[in-house]
């Protein structure tokens, strides 16, 4: 049985507060910014998202794979090969993969302003890996509910909450039926 090396996140985040390595590998990441990071092909990655070998660290939306990069790294070089996982995974029953806010603010508070926490459409397609026109989509579709606000002819997110809505809400199926049956 495998022990892994003991690696925490504060190692994590002294390391990605690099400057080279901030845009590239940012808090969330895509299985291919994922494989460029750990080294392997994008190939791996989707056999690991689909083994389970990163359940805790990925959350599907529509059909993008977004993987939270501190818990994927805990997972990869700690393992969870044993009966205790790096991190407390998520219940069953419960939506989402049980993010925490202090993962977080600690995954941000190293990054030295790149993202704000106060963010434009931009920043979170920057942020996510997506385009600007995902985000708006998504926006459109109510999926950032309670993160973002609209002043004039400018959007505005809380980055925490936009993370907190992409990583632990119900999945997208259920929460359009929850919310066509209310209306």
């Amino acid at each position: 049985m495998r022990q892994g090396i003991g690696l925490d996140t504060s190692e994590i985040h002294i390391t990605f507060a690099a400057a080279e390595l901030v845009d590239r590998f940012p808090p969330v990441l895509s299985p291919q910014s994922c494989a460029d990071m750990l080294g392997t092909s994008v190939k791996t990655v989707y056999c690991w998202l689909e083994s389970g070998r990163l359940y805790g660290a990925h959350r599907r939306r529509g059909k993008r794979q977004l993987i939270w990069r501190d818990r994927a790294i805990l997972l990869v070089f700690n393992g969870a090969d044993g009966k205790k996982s790096p991190f407390l995974l998520p219940r069953t029953g419960t939506p989402g993969i049980s993010l925490t806010e202090q993962e977080i603010n600690k995954a941000f508070a190293s990054l030295n302003g790149t993202y704000p926490p106060i963010a434009s459409p931009e920043h979170m397609a920057k942020l996510l890996g997506l385009n600007r026109s995902t985000v708006y989509f998504w926006l459109q579709q109510g999926h950032f509910a309670g993160a973002a606000t609209k002043r004039g002819k400018r959007q505005f997110f809380w980055r925490n909450r936009a993370i907190n809505a992409i990583f632990n809400s119900p999945e997208w199926s259920d929460w359009n039926e929850s919310r066509e049956s209310k209306t």
